[in-house]
């Protein structure tokens, strides 16, 4: 809990500025160094026992292990594109200093993106069917520096390699995002199938000379991942427009896949027929834009929008009656902060309905696209879609079944406050009814031409993503028995990460050998052209605050019982100035909920020498990022050095596995604990540890069990929210901390206020210790970092020249006490590489150890140690 200064500490602790704002942020240079200082209180070596010996990484009583059987935690770090291939003589240095830092695991990620230079298969990018010499060279170097340091590598088969010309696939005339990116089309097509084998054998079953083994023999091998962020169910709605060849071998399996089903297109019909609605009156009457009507427009300054009522423009294939033009003229946040409103709508609970509508855009962009509740607390009664708009004409077509928050005062939803594209909407109607798919006398089964549907309610959309989640079990199942069996790989084989397909891709994962996720606080937007890292936005608002747990609640609710839980891909990205937070609060929570790895995306993306640099370098590089890296010895501590204890509690949601299929034809998403009555993304389940089976129940239950033990973790959202550690061996405070004194454990802090009334502050013992006779400890504290050349706009929430300049942290000035029973401590000041520089005047007495810390001392980073 956290306290106000008030009588409580008046007589302990006198904290006189507690009130008073801060005269001057006064920023300073900080960098994490390189070089090593020898010992010292950052180093978190002996948590990363080195070189590495055995073999794979294997899983053992639902989590990681070694050979050997002992748990295996992973503190990991992305390595994307580039910074797979350093040159070879730095190799050592980089390994060195991840290891000091308490890295255990790297990520070997974006190998194979044709825009990485250089990538995996050439100095200069592009896209190749076999790996080339000099990058492997290179890559064999690092891995074993990596494993020389007690590091282990996470292997990705397939991130970024396009299917192209350069592979034997036609030239696409026009993008397609499906096939260009290698989405969703490598869960079915042959020759992408056969691709990522021998990509997974050139790099799995070669021998890396420097360590005179095969990668699938090597202990520094902890794990294989197949695809990244990757679902063909996810993108179903773009399954019709795939171009040649890709369309045809789908429709080819489709058309096997019912075959084996019914016998005869009769029965097809017959099936598809059963239990579908016909369609009713159209509920709208307005759709074709005659006026406006019940359409509304919802701005939230300062983003806004313009809108128009004019003709369709388009040629033959122009919806009928009028179009709805829009034109989002500034962003300010998520895409919620503009959008179109069809309201005055009642949705009846369990009644079938179906959204349909044409629309088009400028360049292509998504439309978020949905049916909830015109009222506190907002919730979705059934659709929850998007929509992938281009310059043509398309219709759109969604049967969805209302649920249990349906009732009056509803409303229709197109959000759109993500993207400046202009888009247009046209012909809308919404029924009651649908599920039916009515079949051309030229479809037939014995021809094998009948045609791709849509998901949603009725068995057609059942059937589709019946399907497509066979589709994609039928290649995890394959390429994991190519990995098991064919190149004799013991190591854990994990697809995608699980959301990708909602409570199907955690179905998916859940046969494989363990589960990963990937999350964001926040992650940048970009109103204009993708990835432009002078043109963005940001929420930029602290994690800490909110009172759902965040993107962390989401998270967790994907682990699935019995089985290893990974997050490969974590990160508050730059320039956020709540960035700090971010580390802290990711091992903390993964350590009360018991997962098996958490990785940092990412650490580096470059081959070039980065030694020198002293600037972050972009939105997720945390090389150096002193606001990140200043916790990861404290993260360390928690999390591979058992600081933080595993909850004792459990929220266990039995899901119905025959369920599934249904679930994923709604586009249940990410609510299928709402199914058992129960939200998951609720800050107070995190003292909870998480887990999902699925049963052979016909409707999905929850069960707890609550926690014995006290938090180890108190999580406050609101305008003062803020996340508490307390912890025998670590404490902290992260959130809107300044202007009072807040307790945690032996910890209490009272931080001089500023304007945005924000502080990251974490102790934690490091010689095994409770923090109260602990004679060896480190303080981390950290309001912000960013580079000098930043600008930000008035709303902070979008910036110029975010990326120059020296990077320099923003300190905490606060007056710290520390109940300790241990005797002659003092407390000193370190510089990047984790050296004493100035002893800090602290005063020892009645049990207390009282100091300030200040930007004077130049530093994140103070030592409590016994003298």
């Amino acid at each position: 809990m956290s306290f106000p200064a008030t009588a409580l500490f008046a007589l302990a602790f006198a904290c006189p500025f507690a009130a008073a704002a801060s005269d001057d942020e006064r920023p300073f240079p900080f960098q994490v160094a390189w070089d090593e200082a020898g010992p010292s209180v950052i180093d978190s070596s002996a948590l990363v026992p080195a070189p590495l010996a055995g073999g794979p990484l294997q899983v053992k009583d639902g989590h990681l292990a070694d050979s050997a059987g002992r748990r295996v935690r992973l503190l990991g770090v992305n390595f994307c594109a580039g910074a797979n291939f350093p040159e070879p003589a730095e190799a050592g240095p980089i390994a060195r200093r991840l290891r000091r830092l308490g890295i255990t695991c790297v990520r070997l990620h974006h190998m194979d993106s044709a825009w990485a230079k250089p990538n995996l298969f050439s100095a200069e990018g592009g896209v190749a069917e076999r790996p080339a010499a000099d990058s492997l060279a290179r890559l064999d170097a690092l891995i074993a520096a990596l494993a020389e340091q007690g590091i282990r590598v996470d292997l990705n088969l397939h991130v970024g390699r396009i299917y192209g010309p350069e592979l034997g696939y036609p030239k696409l005339a026009d993008r397609n995002h499906v096939a260009t990116h290698g989405k969703a089309v490598g869960y079915f097509e042959d020759k992408a199938i056969a691709l990522q084998k021998q990509f997974a054998r050139d790099l799995l079953d070669r021998v890396n000379p420097l360590r005179g083994m095969r990668l699938a023999d090597d202990p520094v091998l902890a794990l294989v991942e197949l695809v990244n962020e990757d679902t063909l169910l996810g993108e179903a709605h773009l399954l019709p427009d795939l171009p040649e060849p890709w369309r045809g071998q789908l429709l080819k399996r489709w058309n096997a896949w019912l075959a084996a089903r019914c016998p005869t297109t009769e029965a097809l019909r017959a099936r598809w027929s059963d239990g579908a609605k016909p369609a009713g009156p159209d509920l709208l009457g307005d759709g074709r834009f005659a006026a406006l009507g019940a359409w509304t427009m919802e701005q939230h300054k300062p983003a806004a929008l313009e809108h128009a009522l004019e003709d369709p423009a388009g040629a033959t294939d122009r919806p009928p009656g009028r179009m709805l033009r829009v034109t989002p003229k500034t962003l300010g946040g998520p895409s919620w902060h503009l959008q179109v409103h069809r309201r005055g709508l009642t949705f009846t609970p369990g009644e079938t309905y179906t959204l349909a509508f044409a629309a088009r855009a400028a360049t292509p962009r998504k439309l978020a696209v949905g049916a909830r509740q015109d009222h506190t607390p907002w919730q979705d009664v059934g659709l929850a879609a998007g929509a992938r708009l281009d310059p043509a004409w398309r219709r759109f077509s969604y049967t969805f079944t209302a649920n249990a928050a349906a009732g009056p005062d509803c409303r229709l939803s197109f959000a759109c406050g993500d993207d400046m594209t202009e888009f247009a909407i046209a012909d809308v109607s919404l029924r009651t009814g649908g599920g039916g798919v009515e079949l051309a006398a030229d479809q037939r089964l014995e021809s094998a031409t009948i045609p791709l549907v849509e998901l949603g309610a009725g068995n057609a959309g059942r059937d589709f993503a019946a399907f497509l989640i066979a589709t994609e079990d039928d290649f995890c199942q394959d390429m994991r028995r190519f990995v098991h069996q064919d190149l004799r790989c013991s190591a854990p084989v994990l697809a995608s990460q699980a959301s990708y397909g909602g409570v199907a891709g955690l179905r998916r994962e859940s046969r494989l050998d363990l589960v990963d996720m990937h999350a964001y606080w926040q992650h940048p937007s970009f109103p204009r052209r993708g990835w432009d890292a002078n043109d963005f936005r940001v929420e930029n608002t602290p994690m800490s605050a909110v009172a759902d747990g965040g993107a962390l609640a989401r998270v967790a609710q994907y682990r699935a019982a019995g089985l290893p839980f990974t997050v490969t891909e974590y990160d508050h990205p730059a320039p956020s100035e709540y960035s700090a937070e971010g580390v802290p609060l990711a091992f903390a929570v993964a350590a009360r909920q018991d997962w098996d790895g958490v990785f940092l995306f990412d650490y580096l993306s470059t081959s070039a020498p980065v030694m020198k640099e002293a600037r972050i370098t972009g939105f997720f590089s945390c090389a150096q990022h002193p606001a990140k890296l200043a916790f990861l010895p404290i993260a360390a501590e928690m999390f591979l050095a058992g600081a933080m204890p595993p909850a004792d509690g459990l929220a266990h949601l039995d899901f119905p596995a025959d369920g599934v299929e249904a679930a994923a034809a709604k586009r249940l998403g990410n609510g299928f604990w709402r199914e058992a009555g129960k939200e998951a993304e609720n800050p107070d389940l995190l003292n909870q540890r998480l887990e999902v089976a699925f049963s052979p129940a016909a409707t999905a239950a929850y069960t707890a069990r609550p926690p014995v033990a006290a938090p180890a973790m108190t999580w406050t959202g609101g305008e003062r929210g803020r996340v508490l550690l307390h912890a025998p061996r670590v404490a902290g405070a992260l959130g809107r901390i300044r202007g009072e004194t807040v307790a945690a454990g032996p910890l209490r802090i009272a931080a001089e206020a500023n304007p945005r009334s924000y502080a990251a502050v974490a102790l934690a013992s490091r010689d095994g210790k409770p923090l109260g006779e602990s004679l060896r400890m480190l303080l981390a504290a950290v309001d912000k970092a960013e580079n000098s050349g930043l600008r930000w706009a008035e709303d902070r929430r979008s910036a110029a020249k975010a990326w120059t300049g020296e990077v320099q942290v923003t300190g905490v000035s606060a007056a710290i006490e520390l109940s300790s029973a241990a005797d002659g401590l003092a407390v000193w000041a370190l510089d990047g590489r984790g050296a004493r520089t100035a002893e800090v005047p602290s005063t020892q007495a009645d049990g207390r150890l009282s100091f300030r810390i200040s930007p004077d001392h130049r530093t994140v980073w103070y030592e409590i140690s016994g003298r």
